[in-house]
Formats: structure tokens, sequence, C-alpha cells
């Protein structure tokens, strides 16, 4: 059974080594295709050298459209490397291509400390459930039949956790940031309506109304301020990484009672105001502002425009821990 278990475990990780190395490949394939187009050779070699220091690359080259080298970082080491491939495209267009080499040597040793740890637990649990059975077969045939399933939580739901709501930033119940956003062209709504809701619940929000390009949400309880914020922000991620001709736009209000219909309802018209004059931005009202002004976990930038007066509309710029958001971001591409 242990041995069974042993080429289980050996062939999953395996797997989830590729399945890494692929999204590895394509993420850096994406990063670097505006130096590419630009010719910020500098640019991609920094790029390419940072990617080395932090993960098991043996070596990374790039390629322009004309197949000539223009980037490396490393070298074929002479085990051998695991190589992954991925055009760069820009705007729909061919810009060259990204050969990344993995070490395979640091990946088969890690494999064979795990599976040692592996046979190892499986030895010791099978001596301590024949152990359990021997002494205490009636109370664990109980305890089994008994027990209910733990559940179990994604990886990107673990992650939501690390980004931690700071006490400055819990409103009252009665509250609400209002959320409208307006995604293009709507016949494009259908094929990536799964990832737009799964963004929305992921931080709490609740989808009102959807009527074409038009999506209604509002955000409620003590998370309401920060949830809407990272939400807007993982949807423009979203949008940004998958590219033309998606548009995306979005508008937030904060209202601090909604049991008033018609102040929700005038709440309602002024965040879908700011959804249409921002352009792959998340505009918010001097009120929404106002309520997050003594937290330092979000940052705003002034939106200047002869549609509004000055000091009245703000875009979020990031929060604290921007980089989970772009991580769950491309987790929902790929999932």
């Amino acid at each position: 059974m242990s041995l069974v278990v042993t080429v289980m475990t050996e062939r999953r990780m395996q797997a989830q080594s590729e399945h890494f190395s692929r999204t590895l490949t394509s993420y850096l394939a994406m990063t670097i295709a505006e130096h590419l187009v630009n010719s910020d050779l500098l640019g991609i070699n920094v790029l390419l050298t940072r990617m080395q220091e932090d993960s098991a690359l043996d070596f990374a080259s790039v390629y322009d459209a004309n197949n000539q080298l223009v980037a490396q970082v490393g070298r074929r080491t002479a085990d051998g490397s695991a190589v992954f491939s991925r055009e760069i495209t820009f705007q729909d267009t061919a810009a060259g291509y990204l050969q990344v080499g993995f070490s395979t040597k640091s990946i088969t040793a890690q494999s064979q400390f795990t599976l040692s740890l592996v046979v190892i637990f499986h030895l010791a649990l099978g001596i301590g459930v024949s152990g359990l059975i021997l002494f205490a077969g009636d109370f664990l045939a109980i305890w089994i039949l008994g027990r209910q399933p733990a559940s179990s939580k994604s990886n990107i739901e673990l992650e939501v956790e690390e980004l931690e709501q700071p006490e400055s930033l819990q409103t009252q119940d009665s509250s609400a940031a209002i959320l409208v956003l307006k995604l293009r062209p709507a016949r494009l709504i259908e094929k990536h309506q799964t990832n737009l809701n799964r963004s929305i619940a992921l931080y709490g929000g609740k989808l009102i109304d959807h009527e074409g390009d038009h999506f209604l949400i509002r955000f409620t309880g003590g998370n309401a301020l920060f949830g809407s914020a990272c939400a807007a922000l993982l949807l423009l991620t979203l949008v940004e990484q998958l590219g033309p001709p998606l548009k995306l736009k979005v508008g937030m209000h904060w209202l601090s009672d909604t049991s008033e219909e018609v102040a929700l309802e005038k709440a309602t018209k002024h965040a879908s105001y700011l959804a249409s004059i921002g352009e792959q931005a998340a505009l918010v009202s001097r009120a929404y502002v106002e309520a997050i002004s003594e937290s330092s976990q979000i940052e705003f930038d002034a939106f200047h425009s002869s549609l509004t007066p000055d000091g009245e509309v703000f875009q979020v710029k990031s929060v604290k821990n921007q980089e989970l958001i772009d991580r769950q971001a491309l987790q929902l591409l790929n999932s």
C-alpha cells in the first residue's frame, strides 16, 4: 500500500512541478512583452535575473520576431533541464518567444526527500492504526462513523485570509460599499462570467443586478470597504491580463446607512456615473476615501477630469500586499 501511495505521490509532484513551470513561463512571457516591443533589453535582463534568483531557473532566453537572441541569463546544465517555450505576444501580435529551463536536479532531490518522508509516515501510520485496532477497536469504529468530513479551502481562498482586514477599516453592518462595473464588449461577458462571479464572491460581494454590460454589486458588513477595493483591483488585473478587446470601468461609492431607499438609489447612481467616466480604472467618491482616511492599507490617486470637480473623485491605486491580488488573478485564469 505504501508503495502505491509513493508512486502516486511522485506522479502528482511531477505534474504539479510541470504545471508550476508552465504557469511561470506564461507569466514571464506576459511580463516582458512590452519590454520586448519597446526594445528595452536592460529591462528584460533585469526581470530575467530576478526570476533566476528567486526560483529554480537554470536559464531563460528571449528571441525576437526574427528568431534573434536578444537576452539571456544562466546556461543549460550538464545534467539537463526541463525546457518550456512560450510565444510572446503584444496586442494580439507575435513579438517573439521565450525559452525557460528549470533545474530537474533540484526537483528530483526534493521529490526523493518528500517520498522518503511519505514512506516513513505510512509505516508509522500503519503501526499506529494496528495498535489502535488492537487495543481500542470499538472506540475507533464509533469515532470514524461519527466523524464529519472537514471542509477544505482553495489556495486562492487562503490567500484572501492573508489580506488581513485592518481594524481601522471595520464598518457598521448598516453601511455598504456600492460597486458598479461596466464590462465590454457585452458579447464576451458569458465567457468570463464564472471568473467575474468568483472575484466578487471572494471578497464578500453580492451581485444585486446585471443588465447588458452593467453590473451592480454591494459589499456590506465589517469588511465592506477593504473587500470592495480588493475585488475592484482583482477584476481590473484579470481584464488587463486577458487583454483586448475586453475593457472594464469601475465606480464605487460609500453609503453609511442603507436603510433609506432614496439615499441608496442616489448612491447607486453616483457609483454608476463614476464607472461611466473612467477607463480601465476603479474610481471612487470622496465619501469612500474619507471612510478609509485613517488607514494606510489602500492607496489612492487624485482623478482629474473636466467632468468632475477637483477633490471629489479618486482612483484606487493599490492595496497593501498587492502581489497577492496579482497572484489571485493568475490563479483564476489558470483554474
